[in-house]
């Protein structure tokens, strides 16, 4: 099971792995670090909480997905620039314990984020994610995907798949 520790947590958002039993009722290890949010150098940003003193790096809704070519690809969710954003970390090494890679290039930076894949009828990648970043506000939306180079990128807006 994939999950995160977040910020309230822990100041430095990570993202951990933690082995289950067959009928999945309880872990069999202890959890492992995969990254913190902090890793994330090129595009990361810090969050203020007047409740909690200090700067704050965001983990949250981690996303497996592994390439046709075998690359293993998380998508997972924290603070860009430009707001709450959607990220893919790649596996060195193709497996859930591997280094965790950082892509500089988000797959959606406009305030998203919660993302999940899923495939339409006619095998269409399909990104659904949350935006805005907003309580009450928040909605789904679905984009089209195409995976290219090991990787994945947007390529269609909502209704135009």
């Amino acid at each position: 099971m994939v999950f995160v520790h977040e910020w309230v947590q822990i100041s430095d958002g990570s993202i951990c792995a933690v082995k289950l039993s067959s009928d999945l009722s309880h872990a069999i290890s202890e959890p492992e670090l995969l990254f913190h949010a902090s890793e994330a150098k090129s595009w990361v940003v810090t969050i203020e909480n007047k409740n909690r003193p200090g700067k704050h790096y965001v983990t949250d809704g981690p996303f497996l997905y592994r390439t046709t070519n075998g690359r293993l690809l998380m998508l997972w969710s924290s603070f860009g620039k430009e707001g709450y954003t959607q990220a893919i970390a790649y596996s060195d090494n193709g497996d859930i314990t591997g280094n965790w890679i950082q892509q500089d290039q988000l797959l959606f930076e406009k305030d998203g984020g919660h993302g999940m894949i899923f495939s339409d009828k006619k095998g269409t990648l399909i990104l659904t994610l949350h935006t805005p970043n907003e309580h009450k506000k928040e909605h789904p939306v679905f984009y089209r995907l195409e995976e290219q180079n090991n990787t994945l990128t947007v390529k269609g807006l909502q209704g135009e798949f």
